[in-house]
């Protein structure tokens, strides 16, 4: 996807539009849990929100996996409402494959197990009701996890080894 725009914007630009569409997504979708999803006043979920945004900027910007959490978070909740037709199943999919595209590998399953273990304690009544829409989304996300972790074994254990190697000799 980012190929795309790096063919069409310069790429300072493009750095900048990522950054602030992080920023948005991470403020906006913490407000909407906070607020909608878990009761916390609307002063309670301006603040959560920006406690969010200020932890977000002095992270690193190219990883948006705990970006997307929030985001993924509220999915489930949109769907567990009253939305349980095909294109809930097409929607949870495609965002698990976004989800797989936007950040790198090790980050993703921490906060998917994070989230998961969450929803589980926090709001069990969700999960149930999305369990099939989770597991599409697991599957849209292995899609591009899968052979991410495969192409990694061929290329880890030999910088590893080197380490190692290193480590020994001193």
């Amino acid at each position: 996807i980012w190929e795309v725009f790096s063919a069409i914007m310069p790429g300072w630009l493009l750095t900048t539009t990522y950054v602030w569409l992080r920023y948005f997504v991470v403020t906006y979708f913490t407000y909407r849990l906070l607020r909608f999803r878990f009761g916390v006043g609307q002063v309670g979920g301006f603040v959560g929100a920006l406690l969010m945004f200020a932890h977000y900027m002095s992270v690193y910007p190219a990883g948006a996996g705990w970006t997307l959490l929030p985001a993924v978070l509220e999915m489930f909740f949109w769907i567990s409402e009253k939305r349980h037709r095909i294109i809930s199943l097409i929607i949870a999919f495609g965002f698990g494959v976004l989800y797989a595209s936007a950040s790198p590998i090790y980050e993703q399953a921490f906060a998917l197990f994070f989230a998961f273990i969450f929803m589980m304690f926090s709001r069990h009544d969700v999960m149930k009701r999305t369990f099939l829409h989770v597991v599409i989304f697991l599957i849209g996300w292995a899609i591009i996890a899968v052979p991410t972790l495969i192409a990694l074994q061929q290329i880890v254990p030999l910088a590893v080894r080197s380490h190692r190697n290193i480590e020994i000799a001193l």
